[in-house]
């Protein structure tokens, strides 16, 4: 995962908008999520822009991204030795430190509030995430999931869905529930969830 998944959620989203909602902000979304304790064991951390938290989080992560609070322009910033590799509007940018850093970041949001996320670049197999879009639609007073788009072919993301397809299916509408709540007019939602080996599921983002 050295690109993250940008180019995947805007082509996915763009054939979805005519019929889904907007839910707006990244950092909304992630605050109503982190209510409901059945769900906040599955958030991937999700916190604000700003030089100290992009400082604490590459203190602790050797990979971000970064993700408009409205919007699908990521950014990634990699850790590769005592250097940083930015992955911005298809271009990539070396950086010395973290003050380089920021400066490249700034120049490539154009003013816009973004959020960030740690990243998992290299990880072992059973910790592997395979990521999928799932839909879930308001029907009555229930939610359904009517799709599930995976983002890659491997041969164990499909047995893995399989496995633990239940699970997904019941935090998917979890989710969607307490977003409803926030958004009562949103009657279809796309999460992005991950599932790896051990079958550990967090959702990355909601749309």
């Amino acid at each position: 995962m050295s690109k993250v998944n940008s180019f995947d959620a805007a082509h996915f989203l763009k054939k979805e908008a005519k019929t889904i909602p907007t839910i707006r902000g990244r950092i909304g979304q992630y605050k109503v999520l982190s209510q409901e304790r059945g769900l906040s064991a599955h958030l991937v951390p999700t916190i604000r822009l700003s030089k100290t938290s992009l400082l604490s989080l590459l203190s602790q992560h050797d990979a971000v991204v970064l993700k408009p609070v409205v919007g699908t322009r990521f950014i990634t910033i990699c850790r590769e030795k005592n250097a940083f590799i930015v992955t911005a509007n298809e271009k990539q940018y070396d950086a010395r430190n973290v003050e380089e850093t920021y400066d490249i970041v700034l120049q490539n949001i154009e003013n816009q509030n973004y959020a960030i996320q740690p990243l998992n670049r290299k990880p072992r197999f059973w910790k592997k995430p395979f990521h999928r879009y799932i839909t879930i639609q308001k029907s009555g007073a229930n939610w359904k999931v009517t799709s599930s788009t995976k983002q890659e072919k491997h041969f164990a993301e499909s047995l893995l869905y399989k496995i633990y397809a239940s699970k997904i299916r019941k935090v998917a509408r979890l989710a969607a529930k307490h977003l409803h709540i926030a958004y009562p007019n949103c009657e279809a939602i796309v999460l992005e969830i991950s599932v790896n080996a051990v079958g550990h599921i967090s959702i990355h983002d909601s749309y």
